[in-house]
This record gives C-alpha cells, structure tokens and sequence, in this order.
C-alpha cells in the first residue's frame, strides 16, 4: 500500500495549481470546470496507473422548491475507489454531492462536483 501512496504523493507534485477557467456571472467568482480538472489529472493519472471508480451513490434525496425558490435540490453520497492498476490497492473516498436545478439536471450537477 506504501507504493500506492508514494504513487499519489507524485502525482500531487505535478499538480501544483489548476487553472480557474470559468466565471460565474451570478455568484461573481472564478472556478476550475470538471473540463479542466479532468484534463489536468488524466494525463498524470494514466501515466500512474491511477483510475477514479464511482462505485455507489448513498442516501439520495431530492427536496422541492419552497418559498420563492425554483430549484430542485437533489443530494446523495457519492461513493468512489481511486485505483491503483499496477498493485490492486484501492483508497475509498465518500463525498457529500448537492446540486440545484429547476428542471432534471439536479442530480448530474451535484455528481459533477462531487467528482471535482
């Protein structure tokens, strides 16, 4: 397992900094989209041997709109193994994942941060 965490130690030198390359105009702040993370560790976690599995998703719940809110809010745990290829090891993470939406979307957008 040592070598597992040597392996995830190099890579977090190689990735000093993500780029913010979206504005949220609403919020007015800067982010890094799950485009940018995903291009920026890919590379890195191939050449590694490194795979993020979602593995499960816990406790969803989806809560309607109240008040003047328009949005859906649907939340769930999100259950993940980062795998490493070469020895078999596996590292669970478990992320508390929310997304808003007035529509159908809710879900995908609570999935897209819990993967960032």
């Amino acid at each position: 397992m040592l070598e597992f965490y040597k392996k995830l130690w190099e890579i977090l030198k190689e990735v000093e900094r993500i780029e913010k390359d979206k504005h949220n105009q609403q919020g007015g702040y800067k982010y890094a989209s799950e485009s940018a993370i995903k291009e920026r560790f890919h590379p890195i976690f191939a050449q590694h041997g490194i795979v993020l599995q979602p593995t499960a998703i816990t406790d969803m719940l989806l809560i309607p709109p109240s008040g003047d809110k328009k949005s859906y809010i649907t939340t769930f745990v999100q259950h993940f193994a980062l795998l490493d290829l070469e020895s078999g090891h596996s590292l669970p993470i478990v992320v508390y994942a929310s997304g808003g939406d007035t529509l159908d979307k809710g879900a995908w957008k609570a999935l897209t941060g819990a993967i960032k």
